[in-house]
């Protein structure tokens, strides 16, 4: 109890922002009990600062949504993660590219329960709001390969993991060249054209 009441503290004493990159910080490292409870004290920080349905109330429930996944904790997670997607609708519309990736880890929750039609039919939705060579779009095409698998449908599940392969390798290779480009320019300058 003693843990709650230090990261609670830590929450209120910090920028909402602070306490936010703590929280991530710790689901990076698999904290995910102590990173649920900095997330939750957080959240009240972003809802009284922001609003309860500002899109940064919504991005910080996303990270809450993964910390309940990672205890799980499924149906809190289920529940986060639907309030933000609400959210994101609201404020952003159904099309936008934030709902996709929302949509995404709404999928993994339900793929955790077993509902694997629900899963698939948000993928499909999630899919169908990127670009083709977005770097997410690799992720939320893996989910739809695990469910094929899972349904034994071995063939489809091949495509959509190469599918999700190849967006990876292609976006790591640009952001690999934007790295040495901004590298480039750093050390001597604009890189000639």
């Amino acid at each position: 109890m003693t843990g709650f009441f230090t990261l609670a503290l830590i929450a209120f004493l910090t920028s909402p922002e602070s306490a936010h990159r703590h929280a991530t910080e710790l689901l990076s490292q698999g904290q995910f009990h102590r990173a649920a409870q900095l997330a939750r004290a957080a959240v009240q920080q972003y809802e009284l600062r922001f609003g309860k349905s500002s899109l940064e109330t919504a991005l910080l429930l996303r990270d809450l949504a993964k910390a309940y996944r990672g205890e799980r904790a499924l149906m809190k997670a289920e529940s986060v993660e639907r309030r933000e997607i609400e959210i994101l609708r609201t404020r952003l519309g159904e099309d936008d590219a934030n709902m996709a990736l929302a949509q995404d880890v709404l999928a993994e929750i339900l793929i955790d329960q077993g509902r694997f039609t629900e899963a698939a039919r948000l993928l499909r939705l999630a899919e169908s709001k990127l670009d083709p060579q977005n770097p997410h779009l690799a992720a939320i095409l893996n989910d739809l390969g695990v469910i094929c698998y899972h349904d034994r449908q071995f063939k489809e599940a091949a495509l959509l993991f190469h599918r999700a392969l190849e967006i990876h390798e292609t976006s790591v290779t640009r952001s690999n060249l934007a790295t040495i480009e901004q590298s480039i320019t750093l050390r001597h300058g604009s890189p000639a054209h």
